[in-house]
């Protein structure tokens, strides 16, 4: 029975693609003046921050300092970045079943203070478990781990709900069930493999009805 339920935030909890794809098409060009098209720089949705720039950058420190100018140009487009419709429904279903709740994102704590917490979703976790928190990331099975460490709990009885392939191999390296977010996920074959495959926030609370039963 499942009775632990890990999230992504990007793409699954909040629409952060705008967001994270133009803040740093725009930090390319006016530090670099590269042009490079947002199909192109997919991959950096659902890794942090850092780790992105390590694909597209060799010097360590003109890394670190586009590191500083993309967040500036995040929180500058921030009021673009809003909940999926139906996430606080969910939320406020969920907060009355009697479930484990956590968060495992690529975001860094602060990233989550700066841009996150004013949605009020935050509250309703019991566990939040950050890129600051591990030292390896998605799709290390690392912070899923760490988060049912904190969480006092088991594997088989856990489930990570995300919107990339970055998320799921981080859910079945750490032997947890994974669950498509479509309503934010990309188009892909092997996502298209997953397990569970939810249509809409809603549909998780259906699956976890029919589970309970189970």
């Amino acid at each position: 029975m499942i009775n632990t339920l890990l999230f992504d935030v990007d793409g699954t909890l909040i629409d952060t693609e705008y967001v994270v794809i133009e803040s740093l098409q725009k930090t390319l060009k006016e530090e670099l003046g590269l042009t490079i098209s947002d199909k192109e720089l997919e991959f950096v949705l659902g890794i942090p921050g850092d780790a992105a720039l390590e694909r597209l950058i060799n010097s360590t420190a003109r890394q670190k300092q586009l590191l500083e100018k993309w967040n500036q140009n995040v929180i500058k487009l921030a009021g673009r970045e809003k909940p999926f419709m139906g996430i606080r429904q969910l939320f406020s279903q969920l907060s009355k079943m009697d479930l484990k709740l956590g968060i495992v994102t690529s975001r860094t704590t602060q990233e989550m203070k700066d841009e996150i917490d004013r949605f009020g979703i935050t509250p309703f976790f019991d566990s939040i478990i950050t890129a600051s928190d591990t030292t390896k990331h998605k799709p290390s099975p690392e912070p899923i781990q760490k988060a049912l460490e904190v969480l006092n709990a088991r594997p088989e009885e856990a489930i990570y709900i995300g919107d990339s392939i970055y998320d799921m191999q981080s859910a079945y390296g750490s032997q947890v069930l994974f669950a498509l977010a479509k309503w934010g996920a990309k188009e892909n074959n092997q996502l298209a493999k997953a397990k569970v495959i939810l249509e809409t926030p809603g549909s998780l609370i259906h699956f976890i009805e029919i589970n309970s039963q189970n």
